[in-house]
């Protein structure tokens, strides 16, 4: 029973380093988990092709007084 302890963290550690690795990998081939309330929630795969209609498209804004305000509003 004491063997058992003593591998807990053990395999905690290596449970863990498992699952970060796979979310690195996830995360490099465009992989990403959405939990906004913009679109619904889901998993969804990032393209850098043309975008046609009904597609949801992610930008990243630049930081200017607009948009910094617009955050601050939660808008």
């Amino acid at each position: 029973m004491k063997s058992l302890i003593r591998r807990i963290p053990y395999y905690a550690s290596v449970s863990a380093l498992i699952f970060l690795l796979f979310s690195a990998a996830c995360y490099a081939i465009g992989l990403r988990v959405n939990t906004t309330k913009s679109i619904p929630l889901g998993l969804y795969l990032t393209q850098s092709s043309t975008p046609k209609i009904g597609d949801y498209v992610i930008i990243c804004p630049p930081q200017n007084p607009v948009f910094l305000e617009a955050k601050k509003e939660g808008i």
